[in-house]
C-alpha cells in the first residue's frame, strides 16, 4: 500500500490532474492485487448513483441561468443600495453580493467567475486598487462553498453518510461569520488606507431598487427557506432554484431568451463533467483505503500521538490546511473524510461539525498556491499574476484561518441551528 500511496503523491506533485491521479492510483492497485477490472466501473457507477448527487448539476444551472437573466446584477444593485454609502462601500458590496450569490451556486469558483468582473470593475472606477479588489473578490467568493447550498458539504454528506440538510443548515452561521470577518477587516483598511464611499441614495432610489432586489434574493430564499422549514429536500431545492430563476430570467427581467440556454447547458455540462469524473474516480479511491482498512491505521496512529479530542482536531485542520494547497477542496473531501471520520468521531466529535471543518478548510485552499483555483480564475478575469493576488489576499486569509479555528473550538457556532431546526 505504501507503493500506491507515493505513485499518488509523486503523480500529484508534477501536476497531473486530479481524476488521472486517482484513476492511475486505483488501476495500480487493482492490477498489482488481482481484483476484476469490472470492480472499478462498479465501485464508479455505486459512487454516483446517489439521489443527493442530483443537486449538484442543478444547483450549478441555477447560476449559470441566474448570470445570463440578469438577476447577478441585480444582486449587486441592490447590496450597493444596502451597503454603498458606508466608507469603503464597494468592498462591503463585493462581500454581501458574495454572500447572496452563495445562496444559489455554492461554489467559490463561479463566483469569482460570475461575479468577479463586474465587481472588479466597479471598485477599480472608484479607485480601489486592482490587486486589492482582485484578492478581496477571491475572498469573499470563498463564502460560497459554507453558505447553503454547499457543493463541499453535500459531497462530504454522501461519503460520510451524514444528513445533507444538517449539514446545509450548519453552514449557514460559520459563512455569516465568514462574511462580518471581512467586512471588519475592509473596515480597518478603509480607514487606514481612506477608501471612496459610494454615492448615497435616497429613499426614492432604495425603494425603487427593493423589488427588484426582493425578486433576485428570491431565489435563495426560496431555497433555504423550503430546506430549513422540510418543505423539500436539498435535491428537491436545486430544482425549484434552476425554475424560479428561469421564470425571473425569462418572464420578469426578460433578458434570458431562448437561444440563450444552449449555451448555459453546455457550460453546466463542462463544470458537472469534472466534478463527476473526479467523483467516480474517489468512489474507487476510497474503496481502496478501505479496503486495505487505512482509516483504522489512521486512527490509531493518531490516537497513539493523543487522545485528545481538541489536539486531534489540530492536527486535522493543519493536515487539511496543508492538503488543500496541493489538491482541488472536493476530491480532498473524498478522499480524507473517509480516513479521519471515524477517528474523530470516537472521541466525540460530531459529524456535522467535522463536515463544516472540513470544508471551510478546503475554502482556504482556494486562496493558495499551487492549487488555489480562485486565484487562477481572478488571473483569466485581471490577467494579473497568481502570485500578486495571493500576496494580497493573505490578510484575509489570516483572519479566515482565525476564523476556523474559532469554529473549531466553539462547534455550539455550527450545531446549534440544526439542533433548534432538526432536534437532534
Amino acid at each position: 500500500m505504501g507503493i500506491v500511496f507515493i505513485i499518488f503523491a509523486v503523480l500529484l506533485i508534477v501536476g497531473i490532474p486530479i481524476y488521472y491521479v486517482l484513476g492511475g492510483t486505483c488501476l495500480f492497485y487493482f492490477v498489482t492485487h488481482d481484483l476484476p477490472a469490472w470492480t472499478i466501473l462498479q465501485r464508479q457507477f455505486s459512487g454516483m448513483n446517489t439521489f443527493v448527487q442530483v443537486a449538484i448539476p442543478l444547483f450549478i444551472l441555477a447560476g449559470n441561468i441566474m448570470d445570463k437573466g440578469g438577476s447577478l446584477g441585480r444582486i449587486i444593485h441592490f447590496a450597493k443600495v444596502c451597503v454603498g454609502r458606508f466608507k469603503g462601500g464597494m468592498a462591503h458590496i463585493n462581500i454581501v453580493a458574495s454572500m447572496m450569490f452563495a445562496g444559489v451556486t455554492g461554489s467559490a469558483v463561479a463566483d469569482v467567475a460570475a461575479l468577479g468582473p463586474m465587481e472588479i470593475e466597479m471598485m477599480t472606477e472608484q479607485g480601489y486598487d486592482k490587486d486589492y479588489a482582485t484578492a478581496l473578490t477571491c475572498a469573499s467568493a470563498s463564502i460560497g462553498p459554507i453558505i447553503p447550498p454547499s457543493l463541499p458539504l453535500i459531497m462530504y454528506g454522501v461519503v460520510s453518510g451524514t444528513s445533507v440538510g444538517a449539514l446545509l443548515m450548519a453552514g449557514l452561521v460559520p459563512g455569516i461569520l465568514m462574511g462580518i470577518v471581512l467586512m471588519l477587516q475592509v473596515c480597518w483598511y478603509a480607514k487606514k488606507y481612506d477608501f471612496p464611499t459610494s454615492e448615497a441614495y435616497s429613499v426614492k432610489e432604495i425603494i425603487k431598487a427593493l423589488p427588484e432586489g426582493i425578486g433576485a434574493l428570491s431565489i435563495p430564499i426560496v431555497v433555504l427557506g423550503g430546506i430549513y422549514t422540510g418543505f423539500f429536500t436539498p435535491t428537491e431545492a436545486a430544482g425549484v432554484a434552476c425554475v424560479v430563476s428561469f421564470l425571473l430570467g425569462m418572464f420578469v427581467y426578460k433578458e434570458l431568451k431562448w437561444k440563450d440556454m444552449p449555451g448555459i447547458l453546455v457550460n453546466t455540462g463542462k463544470t458537472l463533467g469534472s466534478c463527476s469524473a473526479i467523483f467516480a474516480m474517489a468512489s474507487c479511491f476510497s474503496y481502496m483505503i478501505t479496503f486495505e482498512n487505512v482509516p483504522r491505521m489512521i486512527s490509531e496512529l493518531l490516537i497513539g500521538l493523543t487522545d485528545n479530542k481538541y489536539l486531534l482536531l489540530l492536527l486535522v485542520n493543519i493536515a487539511l490546511l496543508i492538503i488543500g494547497c496541493f489538491m482541488e477542496g472536493i476530491s480532498s473531501i473524498l478522499i480524507t473524510a473517509p480516513m479521519i471520520l471515524p477517528t474523530l468521531t470516537a472521541v466525540g466529535v460530531d459529524p456535522v461539525h467535522l463536515g463544516v471543518i472540513m470544508a471551510l478548510n478546503t475554502t482556504l485552499g482556494l486562496l493558495t498556491p499551487p492549487l488555489g483555483l480562485s486565484l487562477f480564475m481572478a488571473n483569466t478575469v485581471t490577467k494579473i499574476p497568481v502570485m500578486q493576488i495571493a500576496r494580497k489576499a493573505m490578510p484575509m486569509f489570516i483572519l479566515l484561518v482565525l476564523t476556523l479555528f474559532l469554529i473549531t473550538y466553539c462547534p455550539a457556532i455550527v450545531t446549534f441551528l440544526p439542533e433548534l431546526m432538526l432536534g437532534s
